[in-house]
Order: structure tokens, then sequence, then C-alpha cells
């Protein structure tokens, strides 16, 4: 059995925003709360809690890379 084969090198495209932020709280229906300071300022959101390209699932306190539209 081999390993799935991971691009981790193709660059991502350029997004309004990304930087680093904290998970605070979870989500009473699921997800989990970042609230971090991107390249777009301040800001607070909800996210799912594992997205697909997540090998480990995240917890609060945990510091996330997060890119994103809108």
């Amino acid at each position: 059995m081999h390993a799935p084969k991971l691009d981790n090198v193709t660059p991502l495209p350029a997004a309004p925003y990304q930087g680093l932020a904290t998970i605070t709280r979870e989500h009473p229906d699921g997800g989990l709360w970042i609230e971090g300071e991107p390249s777009a300022g301040p800001r607070e959101g909800l996210v799912a809690r594992r997205a697909a390209s997540c090998l480990l699932e995240p917890a609060v306190g945990d510091r996330v890379w997060v890119v994103g539209q809108g």
C-alpha cells in the first residue's frame, strides 16, 4: 500500500486575504471559530472542522494559516 502523493510545492493562487489565525472556540453545530489578522486586516470567522487539505484535526488554541475569499 502506497501513501497518497501530496502536492506541497504548487503555489496557491493569490487570494484577497491570507495569514495566521488562532482557533478560539468550537461552534455548537460543528466547525471552529478563528481569529486573526491576515493581510486584509483583523477578522473572525467560522471554518469547517476539517478541511480536505488537513492531515490533522485542528483544536482550540492551534494556530492555522488562513487563505480565503471575501
